[in-house]
């Protein structure tokens, strides 16, 4: 399962640092046009690339422009998905289960794509 995400230059400050974790992926690209910098990156090993991909979106602002897809298609709940993968990262800080529902990272059973 792939995830990628699209991240518009103007939502971050810190780009060094988002271009670290954009390394972390299996593939990702600049691309220039007269809007600005976009920087994309595609996680192949989706849901391991949790954590990776938390920490990308950490660098990002304002989360509500950025786009994300899964196997191609936009996640249409961002929010849940935003929701569950940061209680998916403190679960696996603390080894404990995730919320009391015992959520792991989002997959496709538990996110609404468009």
């Amino acid at each position: 399962m792939n995830l990628s995400v699209a991240i518009s230059e103007a939502q971050t400050s810190n780009v060094p640092a988002l271009l670290r974790w954009l390394r972390t992926a299996a593939a990702y690209w600049v691309e220039a046009d007269e809007e600005g910098t976009l920087y994309v990156a595609v996680f192949d090993d989706w849901p391991k690339s949790a954590e990776c991909v938390l920490r990308l979106l950490s660098e990002v602002e304002d989360l509500h422009n950025v786009r994300i897809a899964l196997d191609g298609q936009p996640i249409a709940d961002q929010t849940t998905f935003y929701q569950e993968l940061f209680a998916s990262f403190l679960s696996s800080l603390s080894g404990e289960e995730c919320c009391r529902e015992g959520k792991r990272a989002p997959t496709t059973s538990s996110l609404k794509i468009n």
